[in-house]
């Protein structure tokens, strides 16, 4: 197979917030109906080149908040709070890639904290290699909201919002996709902007 040339890609990116796939009342609650129904409608839009980020809502939100891991390293009772918070955020992120994979959507997780570091909360590092090539090839990465290590802080959570627009900018989006709680894929979200337009295939 011939990888398309770099310069060809240039992706959608779909952002899920953590309030849409989770219910935010309950800690760890995971909503698979709203999670089945995205998986449906990015089925039939069939969008080529793109890439998905979700983010933490009940999973990630509560330990990262309990362990301030936003804050940054302070001492040594963090650390399994950095631990079990990006561990809940890989938990969700297989239940939301079960969907897409079961519906043969060829999507590939990828954890921000295993290619990008940040520098006081901001992305400083990023290996974008492995996620050109997978969109070069025709997968889907799936990235989330996640604990990553900060080269000033130690560490700290790196929010789906950053990524949205990190990637965005760096893979020059053609479009930026908003999931939401109510039935389509959006370029805005319909509830605060009555402009947003749902995607067509």
């Amino acid at each position: 197979m011939r990888g398309l040339e770099l310069s060809q890609v240039k992706p959608t990116v779909l952002e899920i917030g953590g309030s849409v796939i989770t219910d935010k009342r309950k800690e760890m609650e995971v909503r698979m109906d709203a999670i089945s129904r995205l998986a449906d409608e990015i089925l039939e839009a069939n969008p080529k080149n793109l890439i998905i980020i979700h983010g933490g809502g009940s999973f990630g939100h509560p330990l990262a908040q309990k362990y301030a891991i936003k804050e940054g390293f302070k001492d040594e009772s963090q650390m399994v709070g950095f631990a079990e918070t990006h561990h809940v955020m890989t938990v969700l992120n297989g239940l939301f890639m079960d969907a897409l994979i079961w519906r043969g959507i060829p999507a590939v997780s990828i954890a921000p904290s295993s290619c990008m570091m940040t520098k006081n909360g901001r992305i400083a590092f990023f290996d974008e290699a492995p996620i050109r090539r997978l969109l070069e090839m025709g997968f889907i990465p799936v990235l989330y909201g996640d604990a990553v290590l900060d080269t000033e802080l130690g560490f700290t959570i790196l929010s789906g919002d950053q990524l949205a627009s990190f990637l965005a900018l760096r893979f020059n989006a053609i479009n930026v996709l908003i999931g939401v709680d109510v039935d389509g894929l959006y370029d805005g979200d319909p509830k605060t902007n009555a402009k947003a337009r749902m995607f067509e295939r």
